[in-house]
């Protein structure tokens, strides 16, 4: 994958392991590396690989879910502490 690095999209990319990065606007950057991966098969491959695994261990639906139970855990102890000041 290659993207700009804008609003939550590095939080999914891993810069040169699961894709690369560009800087928003950036014309040349964006083309060298998606020159890059062009010309190099066994990249795509091996930053296709990364990602999968990346995206199954981080995005999963268990690890979501997850996420969310602490969060809520933290609103709750959040709440109960604003009561009792």
């Amino acid at each position: 994958m290659v993207a700009t690095g804008v609003d939550g999209i590095p939080e999914q990319i891993i810069e040169g392991e699961t894709g690369f990065l560009v800087p928003s606007g950036d014309a040349a950057t964006l083309a060298e590396r998606l020159n890059c991966l062009r010309q190099t098969a066994d990249l795509v491959q091996t930053m296709g690989a990364a990602a999968r695994r990346d995206a199954a261990c981080r995005f999963s639906l268990e690890r979501m879910a997850s996420n969310y139970l602490i969060l809520y855990q933290e609103m709750i102890e959040e709440k109960a502490g604003a009561r009792a000041k």
